[in-house]
C-alpha cells in the first residue's frame, strides 16, 4: 500500500453512539439510575413493613439487574426496548407468499414456456 492511501474502513449501518462505558450510553446510566432510585423506595417501604433487611436489599439488587439488562446495548447498538419495537413492527407489516399449487398425484405438468406458467 502506498503511503498516500488509507485503509479502506467500511462502517455497519449503525447510528454513531458515544459510550459512557461499554454499552451504556449517557441516557441508559440515567435510566438505570431512575429505576434504582424507585426501586429504592419501594424496597424502603417493604422494610419499613416487614423490618427485614435482607428483602430491601435483595429487591434493591434485583431492580437494578433487570434495569441493566433492559437498557444494555449491544454491537448493533440495539437494547431489549429496540428490538421489541422492532418486533411489534415487523408483525404489523404485510407478508405476501407468492406460491404456485402443483398437484402431487399429477404425473404431467407442462408449462407455457412464453410466461412461465402452467397450462
Amino acid at each position: 500500500m502506498e503511503k498516500n492511501e488509507k485503509e479502506l474502513v467500511i462502517p455497519e449501518n449503525c447510528l454513531p453512539v458515544e459510550y459512557l462505558i461499554m454499552g451504556f450510553t449517557m441516557y441508559d446510566i440515567l435510566a438505570i439510575g431512575i429505576c434504582v432510585v424507585i426501586g429504592s423506595v419501594v424496597a424502603l417501604s417493604l422494610y419499613h413493613r416487614t423490618h427485614n433487611s435482607m428483602i430491601t436489599f435483595a429487591v434493591i439488587f434485583a431492580v437494578a439487574i433487570v434495569a441493566i439488562t433492559l437498557w444494555r446495548r449491544d454491537r448493533f447498538t440495539e437494547n431489549i426496548f429496540n428490538k421489541i419495537w422492532i418486533a411489534i413492527l415487523y408483525q404489523k407489516t404485510q407478508k405476501n407468499y407468492l406460491y404456485e399449487y402443483v398437484d402431487t398425484w399429477d404425473k404431467e405438468i407442462t408449462y407455457d414456456v412464453r410466461y412461465n406458467t402452467r397450462k
